[in-house]
Formats: C-alpha cells, structure tokens, sequence
C-alpha cells in the first residue's frame, strides 16, 4: 500500500529523520584515500579479509558479508575518526570516536551488539559532556554537562524514554526535580504511544536509538522530527481511522530501521 496524500506530512519528517542521519554517514563527501595511504594494513582474525568499502574506511569482513575484525574510519587528513571490533556482525568490546586532531570524543562498549557498562560523550577539552550507564534490566542512567563540567540534567531512560525522577540545572546550579511519569507520555505531554503495533515500535526504537547511538549534537532535531511525525499520524488516525496510518508506520520504520543503521542501531 503507497503513501496517500493524508500521509504526506508524516513522510515528510521520516525524509527529514533519513537526512539527518546520512548527514553523518561514514563515506561522506569529502574524505579522500590520503589517509588510508599512509595506514598499516587491518590484522584480520582468520576466516576474514580487510576490505574498504570507502575512501577512508578500512574493515574486515568474512565471505558471508558479516563484518568480523577490526574497523577503523579516518579522516581525510589523516588521524583515527572511528575504531572498534567485530564479532561475526555484532559489534564488540571497545568504541571509540575522535575529534580531528586527536582527542577522544565518545567511549562505547558492547557484548557482542548489546551495549554495555558505561558510554561517555566528551567536550574537546576532554571534560565529560554526556555519561551513560547501561543498567542490567536494560535502562540507562544518563547524566549530562555543561561546558565548564556543572551538570545539566539526571535521570533514567527506559526504552529510550525519560521515566521517573529527573534533575535539571539552571545556569545558577539551582536544581529543579520533575517525575517524568509513564503512561505513554512523558512529563512534558510528549506522546510515545498511540496504540498502533507499528507505529508504537517505530517511536520506542526511534527514541532508544536517539537516546543509546546519536550523537548529543542530534538529540534536538531528530527527536522534534519524530514529534512531527508522532503529531502527524495522530491527526490521520482522527480524521480517517487506524486502518489509514498502520502502513505508513510499517515504511516509516522499515525505512529508519537502514538509514539509523548509520549509527550502529538495530532491530
């Protein structure tokens, strides 16, 4: 089934979601093969072969296609952008990113493709912007910073989505506390379910994505976009039922489901 007219909006803000994340894709115009150059050869673990599917990007990978070895993406002046390791497709064991010049800019760990102990964001400075402690019941303890180290905003994500007790600092350091609630809304009314299997998965995977893999930087403008998106089919279901909407859910998160595999999310 297409995308009727009625359903224009929401496509719209799924274009704009794909945007953003390709912006951002490794690959990008831009890089050149200087780097790569000038890199050591890969040591691939047995059964697979160094490969660079792009101009800056160097990986090991098996027969089969599924990505097994180290992975290392430069910049085109050379220096690391992205290193981590494989396991049979799965990311594994340490990630790291870097800003050009050198210095770290995020630290990840994963068992084999489930994220894992603490990630942290960090300024150019080196002072942390965002900590992430990944919990055993699969929440996320998330703390975020202001440029100077004061902190900003405390709280758990649950599927992606602020739940219970939240602090936020004012640029004084005074702290104001808030309950985010549940419910299929959080706190500030937005929605995060209308009752719609596809729709319903698109907004959890969506936020968990935003919340475990993007970049601070693109919290803002992707998650305003998946408002859009939200607000959009809701007006559908109003005017024209919930038989209007479910396919359109289906290809907004089949469509995500590749264009946010950019940042290693997926489902």
């Amino acid at each position: 089934m297409g995308i009727d007219a009625r359903n224009s909006r929401g496509a719209a803000v799924l274009l704009l979601i794909a945007t953003v994340g390709c912006r951002h894709s490794p690959g990008a115009s831009g890089t050149t093969t200087a780097a790569l150059g000038a890199a050591p050869p890969l040591q691939c673990p047995p059964g697979a072969a160094m490969q660079s599917p792009a101009g800056d990007l160097q990986v090991c990978a098996r027969p089969d296609g599924r990505l097994h070895g180290p992975l290392v993406e430069y910049f085109p002046r050379g220096g690391h952008r992205v290193e981590g390791t494989y396991d049979a497709g799965d990311k594994h064991g340490d990630w790291h990113t870097y800003y050009d010049g050198g210095a770290l800019r995020t630290e990840e760990h994963y068992d084999r493709g489930k994220p894992t102990g603490s990630w942290i964001e960090y300024f150019a400075d080196g002072t942390h912007a965002v900590e992430r402690r990944h919990q055993p019941d699969g929440s996320i303890a998330l703390r975020t910073f202001r440029p100077d180290g004061r902190p900003l905003r405390q709280g758990v994500l649950v599927d992606g989505v602020e739940s219970g007790e939240w602090t936020e600092w004012d640029p004084a350091g005074t702290a104001t506390t808030t309950n985010r609630g549940d419910g299929g809304k959080l706190g500030n009314g937005t929605v995060t379910s209308i009752g719609i299997a596809p729709c319903d998965e698109y907004i959890t995977k969506l936020r968990r994505c935003i919340a475990d893999k993007v970049p601070e930087a693109l919290h803002a403008s992707m998650s305003e976009a998946l408002t859009q998106s939200v607000t959009a089919w809701q007006a559908t279901v109003a005017s024209a039922g919930r038989s209007a909407i479910e396919a359109t859910c289906q290809a907004t998160l089949d469509a995500a489901r590749r264009s946010m595999a950019t940042y290693g999310c997926e489902w």
